[in-house]
């Protein structure tokens, strides 16, 4: 699955979510997370789906934290959602995610679905690098605990010592 085909996907599940607002300064918020229907893809589709949304939604949960002057010019360019619990302003974090929707983690796909996120990160946006973004998961609090966190920062050290 490649990020177009996770980002039509997402989009056409939900446009029929009932649960979301708009919350000036942050966009369009969903609350809680939705059942997704992945009845209609393989058992590799739905990884790539699930790695996906926590890998996007980390970084735009990222960028509210750390680029906050910059985050509506992105969140308009990239459209990644935002999950809430109930209306309490706590956002559900990509571990979650990855948790409420996991299949046995494949190393392979992770990969791959960084290298892609990236990439279309780079060619999206250039008020600010990805790279510089994503990589304050090294240190964030948030990103301290869980399998999906653990990933994320091992991907993040192996492009950083690429690049």
């Amino acid at each position: 699955m490649k990020v177009e085909d996770f980002n039509k996907r997402l989009n056409e599940d939900l446009k029929s979510y009932k649960q979301k607002y708009e919350r000036q300064g942050e966009g369009l918020v969903y609350i809680g997370l939705p059942d997704f229907n992945f009845s209609h893809l393989t058992k590799n589709e739905k990884i790539y789906f699930v790695y996906y949304l926590s890998f996007f939604v980390a970084f735009d949960l990222l960028v509210f934290t750390y680029y906050n002057e910059n985050y509506l010019v992105q969140k308009d360019k990239l459209k990644i959602p935002k999950f809430e619990y109930g209306l309490t302003n706590t956002f559900v974090q990509p571990s979650k995610i990855y948790e409420k929707y996991s299949e046995p983690f494949r190393h392979e796909i992770f990969k791959k679905v960084f290298q892609q996120g990236m990439e279309y990160l780079n060619l999206k946006i250039s008020e600010i690098k990805p790279i510089e973004i994503i990589s304050k998961a090294l240190t964030d609090k948030d990103f301290s605990n869980g399998r999906f966190n653990d990933e994320l920062k091992s991907e993040i050290n192996n492009y950083i010592n690429i690049s």
